[in-house]
Parts: structure tokens; sequence; C-alpha cells
């Protein structure tokens, strides 16, 4: 909806790493940005 009112969007994207135990032992995050095409 935000990229069809502006022509774009950001969004993050979060991710926990974990060992074979279950236990956190990295965090990942990426920021995105989705644009309209043929406006």
């Amino acid at each position: 909806r935000e990229v069809a009112e502006n022509g774009k969007s950001v969004y993050i994207l979060e991710q926990e790493i974990k060992d074979e135990s279950g236990e956190i032992c990295a965090i990942t995050t990426g920021r995105y940005q989705a644009r309209a095409h043929g406006r």
C-alpha cells in the first residue's frame, strides 16, 4: 500500500542466528527499500 501511495517503502528485516543448542550467537539487520516501477 505504501509503495502504491508514495512510490517507495522502507522495510527492515532482522534475523537471529542460533547455534545448535538454540542460543542466539548473532543478529543481523538489513534495511531495504521497495520501489514502484512504471510510474
